[in-house]
């Protein structure tokens, strides 16, 4: 390999190596700050190995593209819960949140998967977030 061919190699390995360890920095956080909040729900009382309400939430500015994705969703049985317009404020500009539910059990590990798969949803339908997940006790 001539040497000028051998600097772009090391570099773009190098590139994808620094690649891969900051997503498993990423990762390896976000699951120590689930690992933790999952103590946390323990430490309230709560059977975290068992099913409870999972709720998911994505943003974007257009209502209308917040549809497909709520109708892919629901085909994979999350129940919409609403499409609702939030007011922008200094740090957010103005538009939708779509809610979705579903009845689950989750570790912190499978959480942060999906998580990780609805970043994917989001960047897929092209919707502006994937903004985070809430949890109840189911009734």
């Amino acid at each position: 390999m001539k040497a000028k061919h051998r600097l772009k190699f090391l570099l773009l390995s190098v590139m994808l190596v620094s690649c891969n360890a900051s997503q498993a920095l990423k990762e390896t956080s976000e699951n120590e700050r689930l690992q933790s909040r999952f103590e946390e729900f323990k430490k309230e009382g709560w059977d975290v190995n068992s099913d409870l309400l999972w709720g998911y939430f994505f943003k974007d500015p257009d209502e209308e593209k917040l549809r497909p994705l709520s109708k892919h969703l629901e085909a994979a049985n999350y129940r919409l819960v609403d499409v609702a317009h939030f007011d922008g404020d200094k740090d957010e500009r103005a538009g939708y949140v779509l809610h979705v539910e579903k009845v689950e059990t989750h570790s912190a590990i499978s959480l942060a998967k999906r998580n990780q798969e609805f970043r994917d949803l989001a960047a897929k339908f092209a919707v502006e977030s994937y903004d985070g997940w809430d949890v109840g006790k189911v009734k």
